[in-house]
This record gives C-alpha cells, structure tokens and sequence, in this order.
C-alpha cells in the first residue's frame, strides 16, 4: 500500500469556534509550528502569519501549516464546531493533519475523514 495518498480529519468542538476561540488556536499553532500561512480570500495566494494581528478575519478561514518537509491544509468557518484539514502521510510518524489537532482547547474528538459513517452522522446532527 502507497503512503502518497491525501489523508485528512474532522477535529468537533465542544463550542462554537467564535473569534476569541480561533485566535487561541492559532495561537498554539503560532507557537507550535515553524510557519502559518492563510490562504487570501478568492484568490490562490497564501500570505504569512507572524502574529493574530495579521490574520484577515472572515466567515470561512483557511490556512497552511508547515512544519519541516510537511504541510497540512486547514478548513475552519467562524462560529461552527468543526475544523477540517488535509495533508500527506509523512513516514511512521503522525501526520501534521492530525498533529496539528491533538493538543487544541474544547476539543471533544477527531475523526478520520475516510469515516462516513461518523461524518454523515454529524451532517445530519448540522456540525458539516
């Protein structure tokens, strides 16, 4: 079995995701890995984030996390329960997809997203 497939997860929030909320995400990320970048709005480009100061705040966020070799996509919209990355397997070792999510505040639990089972239950309970 190939590891260069796409993996990804649903990391669900216990709370809404409202600013104050994000910003203390972020922040771990800020602290936890070597660069964070968002994605600008309606475009393709990717700016760097140094500080909360330079995020561009709107109702659907995304974001990449490098660290090292590895990268990881980040999903997130204002106000919902729910954070959603994309990355590459890296090796043995934890995926940044799923590193990234681990160690957040409020979180009630991750799934992987090649569960549908689990991510149909929580479309239809309004979390996706």
């Amino acid at each position: 079995m190939s590891n260069e497939f796409a993996l990804g997860f649903v990391a669900v929030f216990e709370q809404a995701l409202d600013r104050p909320r994000l910003e203390a995400i972020l922040a771990s990320w800020l602290n936890r890995f070597e660069k964070v970048e968002q994605v600008a709005s309606h475009d393709v480009a990717t700016f760097s984030i140094q500080t909360l100061k330079d995020i561009i705040w709107d109702e659907n966020l995304q974001f990449r996390i490098l660290n090292g070799d590895e990268f990881s996509w980040v999903y997130l919209t204002q106000n919902k329960f729910i954070i959603e990355t994309t990355g590459q397997p890296h090796g043995d070792d934890v995926s940044l997809c799923l590193n990234l999510l681990t160690e957040l505040p409020n979180l009630k639990t991750i799934i992987p997203d090649s569960d549908e089972k689990r991510l149909e239950e929580l479309e239809k309970q309004g979390f996706i």
